[in-house]
């Protein structure tokens, strides 16, 4: 049993936080590749018949395009990876106290009772913890 729960906590950090950290960095790398390509096609139309200030206006908006989308990629996938680590903390420590069963929450949300749901998910992870400590 402990090794089916040890291979299910691998699966879904592996699924559920690194997969989409890389899909996210894989899509905004290649919105930033067709950017940079785009502007490389740009400046050759310019740099054939236009004047200089524009190359450098054009070239000038280009780098803050390029600058904005790694700035997103950054802060997107920073508070994705932010956000979702305490669960994946709470995962791992399951995973390494193995001998103890870990409770989980059934209750959905969408049940009605919010509250009571988080205030089940709190216990359980002050649960995780305090036992985890002593």
């Amino acid at each position: 049993m402990a090794v089916a729960m040890t291979v299910l906590y691998t699966w879904y950090i592996l699924t559920f936080y690194v997969v989409i950290l890389v899909i996210f960095v894989f899509c905004y790398g290649r919105i930033l590749v067709v950017i940079r390509r785009q502007a490389s096609v740009m400046a050759g139309h310019s740099a054939a018949g236009g004047s200089s200030s524009a190359l450098d206006t054009h070239q000038a908006r280009s780098a803050r395009i390029q600058s904005s989308i790694v700035k997103t990629m950054i802060i997107v996938s920073a508070f994705y990876a932010f956000t979702r680590l305490p669960g994946i903390v709470a995962l791992i420590v399951a995973m390494a106290d193995s001998n103890r069963p870990v409770p989980t929450v059934a209750y959905s949300a969408t049940n009605g009772d919010l509250e009571k749901s988080v205030h089940i998910t709190h216990l359980i992870s002050s649960h995780l913890i305090s036992s985890h400590l002593t």
